[in-house]
């Protein structure tokens, strides 16, 4: 039988009614699935969307924080700009080498209103290795600006909600297991930690094999000693302090890094910037190499106090 000669009245009534109930329940359903589906400890922004946002950024700031994911992970712009009343950028990437054109790049996001344009950096011992300095994400993320809006970046959340569940996803039905680690990424280039057990001791071993591998070179830290003392010129105060580690891994990197702290921070100052000590101690690692939420806050607002309270001309 043609769909022309098909006749549409000889349907019970009741088989209407139940074609009629599934179509309108569909979205329902689509919707109840999306918020019920299982948490696999990620929320905000999507995971893969942080880093174009943040590399696409516009120039609207006053404080832009660089480094590694000890610094994207380890600092917040908003506890920074509610302690300073600067509005501040989490501009940290994955394994980020502070070579002179990722400073550059940080540059260009400052508003040309700013009261004050400051660079904070995070130094890690990784972030002046060669491996380190081949990284350029902030440069290979970026897309054009205006098609980074809030709204845009909430339809890539709904559509984030709606992809299909993955395997990681599934074992926490199966097992029902919990999340040990939840991550919050945030617009402002901030991923929010937090992990449920501490393992200090975690990422040591990954670190030795890092360092094994790759070394600290001379010219990398003439490189960023050079962007310091000639962007300083321009009137763009610059901050560098040591993220938090846990004590095995502060060890680790003392003995196979090569890192020469007290002389970089010698260095550092001559060439015109500001170190601002932090004790370790004073804050949580969950594995070894990044603080916790709680801990984030409490050392952005450290940050952010001694920034605030300092001279622009000294230095």
């Amino acid at each position: 039988m043609s769909l022309s000669t098909f006749n549409f009245s000889k349907l019970r009534r009741l088989d209407l009614l139940r074609i009629f109930v599934v179509v309108l329940s569909l979205p329902a359903l689509i919707a109840y699935y999306s918020f019920v589906r299982p948490h696999s400890g990620r929320r905000g922004v999507p995971k893969d969307l942080i880093w174009e946002m943040k590399a696409s950024a516009p120039s609207k700031y006053e404080v832009v924080f660089v480094g590694d994911s000890r610094v994207y992970r380890g600092l917040s712009p908003e506890a920074f700009e509610k302690a300073s009343g600067l509005k501040a950028l989490n501009f940290g990437f994955s394994s980020a080498g502070l070579h002179r054109e990722y400073i550059a790049a940080a540059t260009k996001k400052f508003s040309n209103e700013a009261r004050r344009r400051i660079i904070l950096i995070g130094v890690t011992a990784h972030s002046l290795t060669n491996k380190a300095f081949r990284r350029k994400d902030y440069e290979n993320n970026k897309v054009e600006t205006n098609a980074l809006t809030p709204l845009t970046w909430k339809g890539y959340y709904l559509l984030d909600h709606l992809r299909p569940v993955d395997m990681r996803e599934l074992k926490y039905v199966y097992y029902d297991l919990t999340p040990t680690q939840y991550e919050t990424y945030h617009p402002n280039g901030w991923v929010e930690t937090d992990s449920l057990r501490l393992r200090p001791t975690r990422a040591v071993q990954s670190y030795i094999n890092q360092f094994e591998m790759t070394k600290i070179e001379d010219n990398n830290i003439n490189e960023l000693l050079g962007a310091v003392s000639d962007f300083k010129k321009q009137k763009i105060e610059f901050y560098a302090f040591s993220p938090p580690i846990s004590n095995a891994m502060a060890e680790v990197e003392s003995k196979y890094s090569g890192f020469q702290k007290k002389e970089f921070i010698k260095a550092f100052k001559k060439s015109g910037g500001h170190w601002i000590p932090v004790k370790r101690k004073s804050y949580v690692s969950y594995d070894g190499s990044h603080v916790n939420a709680s801990s984030a806050k409490r050392l952005t607002r450290k940050l952010a106090k001694t920034i605030k309270e300092s001279n622009p001309s000294d230095g």
